[in-house]
């Protein structure tokens, strides 16, 4: 008899233990399924972020293309309205340069002018003078 209890208490002990085997068992396996589903949901977001990080780089890449395309057309504008102005530059300085020159050939040709009227006028003041001149009567 003590035999046949000893025997049901193991028997017991035994169930018991293949019970508790069986409950952890289930709980490691919930929480490995929960981690694998952790697991997923955290790949799927990692997935997104990357999807979403690839989408805003091909965009902001899209937009730099556009960007650098603008840039470079309005350094072709720029490089042409530069290539007018110094050639509209060039032709206003010759043609400033043309005028300085004409106003150097009148202004030189003013002062001979005044060179001349200035000997002309000593002439006529030599003519006038001579003329006017009372002449020196010869008292006798």
């Amino acid at each position: 008899m003590i035999v046949a209890v000893m025997a049901g208490l193991v028997l017991f002990f035994f169930n018991e233990t293949a019970d508790r085997i069986t409950r952890l068992d289930a709980d490691i396996g919930d929480q490995i399924n929960e981690t694998n589903d952790r697991i997923t949901r955290f790949d799927e977001s990692v997935g997104d972020q990357i999807n979403e990080t690839n989408d805003r780089i091909t965009r902001l890449d899209t937009e730099h293309d556009a960007r650098f395309i603008r840039l470079e057309e309005n350094q072709r504008q720029l490089a042409v309205t530069l290539a007018a102005l110094t050639a509209e530059f060039s032709a206003f300085r010759e043609e400033v340069d043309a005028r300085f020159e004409a106003i150097e050939a009148r202004l030189t040709r003013l002062e001979e002018n005044q060179q001349e009227i200035a000997v002309t006028l000593a002439r006529l003041v030599a003519l006038v003078e001579a003329h006017f001149e009372v002449p020196a009567i010869a008292s006798g």
